[in-house]
């Protein structure tokens, strides 16, 4: 009994220091709120340099970033959160405007689609830097017709209105 003890105690201290080595991978998560003509966007960004894009339900592996470009973000992350910048407000069309917010460890952004300066500018730049790295300019979303919608496109013939019958 006391070399299973041994054994154990020597497994644990041996699994410990491995686990102590491996490198920590750090994330954040750009959010993308979407809008009547754009699909919602969730990217996520870990500290290696891989990411992950979710839209529409499905995820699948985004682009890999360069050491710089994930350097860069991060850095540009952990400024802005130390700037404690208020929450900011601008003008947007109800039908198409988009919130677009960076979280990290419980922090979340000001929306950097508003106007920001200082390190929330950094922190937009190197933010729509990855959003152009996976290809989302504004991707269309789709928009369903109500069924008493009718769709008509530009140069179409107007329906003629139907003539009264009857005295």
């Amino acid at each position: 009994m006391k070399h299973f003890m041994g054994l154990l105690l020597c497994a644990s201290t041996l699994s410990g220091g491995l686990a102590a080595a491996a490198p920590e991978r750090d994330g954040a998560i750009i959010l993308n709120s979407g809008s009547t003509n754009t699909a919602a966007y969730t990217i996520k960004v870990w500290s290696d340099g891989t990411t992950e894009l979710t839209q529409r339900g499905t995820s699948a592996a985004g682009a890999a970033l360069s050491d710089e470009a994930t350097d860069g973000f991060f850095a540009s992350v952990r400024d802005a959160r130390n700037t404690h910048a208020p929450a900011n407000h601008c003008m947007k069309s109800v039908s198409f405007g988009t919130t677009l917010v960076v979280r990290w460890h419980g922090w979340t952004s000001v929306d950097l689609n508003c106007p920001v300066g200082g390190a929330n500018a950094a922190l937009r730049e190197q933010t729509l830097q990855i959003v152009g790295a996976m290809n989302l300019r504004g991707e269309p979303g789709r928009v369903r017709l109500l069924p008493n919608e009718p769709r008509r496109f530009e140069g179409a013939p107007t329906p003629a209105t139907p003539k009264p019958t009857g005295p």
